[in-house]
């Protein structure tokens, strides 16, 4: 009886600690409030090998947080879905005492197992086969993990820009 207690104890205590990098709960609660027909995906819905592609151990595959804007406030990208598995990309930019919620884009939509990892792309010079800038914010980065293709994002002039790498 102690093992079986001490057993479930511990698979309490790594389920709730295995991704640290949780979306906050102030985030689930506004996007509930703002984007009511969107919710985030969730890692029953990816491949089973999503795990390899992850930079960071406890990193989550459809999220990701950093300084977009330049304001030297923490922001947010979130996938998010609908009824119809469409996808969404979700920049939450921290405004004051709330967030400013931009679609960074609209993805093809999954009727299979989810294959698309959000993550951070850092500042600096991004470079493509025939293109190359100097970003002087954070952006964010989605990988298709079977087409081995990949883009940024970067935030300019109030919106996000896409930048192709392949």
């Amino acid at each position: 009886m102690r093992f079986r207690i001490t057993f479930i104890f511990i698979l309490f205590f790594i389920g709730n600690n295995i991704f640290s990098q949780n979306i906050p709960d102030h985030i689930i609660h506004f996007i509930e409030e703002k984007l009511p027909q969107l919710s985030k995906v969730s890692i029953d819905e990816y491949v089973a090998y999503w795990n390899d592609f992850m930079e960071e151990e406890g990193q989550l595959p459809y999220y990701c947080s950093g300084d977009f804007n330049g304001d030297n406030n923490k922001d947010y990208a979130i996938l998010l879905t609908d009824s119809v598995k469409q996808l969404y990309l979700y920049s939450f930019l921290k405004n004051e005492n709330s967030y400013k919620v931009i679609l960074i884009d609209k993805l093809a939509s999954q009727n299979e197992m989810i294959q698309i990892v959000v993550h951070i792309e850092p500042k600096g010079v991004w470079e493509s086969i025939v293109d190359e800038i100097n970003v002087s914010k954070e952006g964010v980065t989605i990988d298709l993990l079977d087409e081995s293709l990949s883009w940024s994002y970067y935030f300019e002039d109030d919106k996000f820009i896409k930048f192709l790498y392949d």
